[in-house]
């Protein structure tokens, strides 16, 4: 029996891979390092409880400017099992790298290809959806000074 695998190209290490990535998308190779290339994120919405998904790219103003609020919010919430997620479908492993090295972002940051921002309808950037037990819990197009208490209050109640 072939399972399907969802196109993956990567540059982090196998450990930080497992450790992000369910175990049932992985493909069978232990010889890469932190760029993933998925086409699908279904697995990754389902694995814990509270999912939070960023949809954004380099060159994005706006995303630049909610991602360090992101950084702060995944600080404090991701010692409640709280998982974040980083998607692109625009930037390849070097521009992803770069701004990596610009910017603190512990978060795994994901290529994925344009199916999944089609998938879930991202036509404004940043797009952020928190999943609560696979389900849509809140989602917020654009950014604005409201942003970080949006998800943080959102995040808290889901928390409890």
């Amino acid at each position: 029996m072939l399972l399907h695998r969802p196109t993956v190209q990567y540059s982090c290490d196998i450990a930080t891979f497992r450790e992000h990535i369910p175990s049932h998308t992985v493909p069978f190779n232990s010889n890469f390092n932190c760029v993933f290339k998925l086409g699908s994120i279904d697995s990754l919405i389902k694995s814990a409880d509270i999912v939070v998904i960023d949809f954004w790219f380099t060159g994005c103003a706006s995303c630049r400017k909610s991602i360090p609020e992101l950084e702060e919010i995944y600080n404090e919430m991701s010692i409640k099992k709280v998982k974040f997620y980083g998607i692109t479908a625009y930037d390849d492993e070097v521009k992803i790298n770069n701004f990596k090295s610009k910017v603190a972002v512990q978060y795994p940051l994901l290529q994925v290809t344009s199916d999944v921002t089609q998938k879930y309808y991202v036509t404004e950037y940043p797009t952020l959806m928190i999943f609560n037990k696979g389900k849509p819990a809140l989602t917020i197009e654009g950014y604005s000074s409201l942003f970080k208490g949006q998800v943080k209050k959102k995040l808290e109640s889901l928390v409890k």
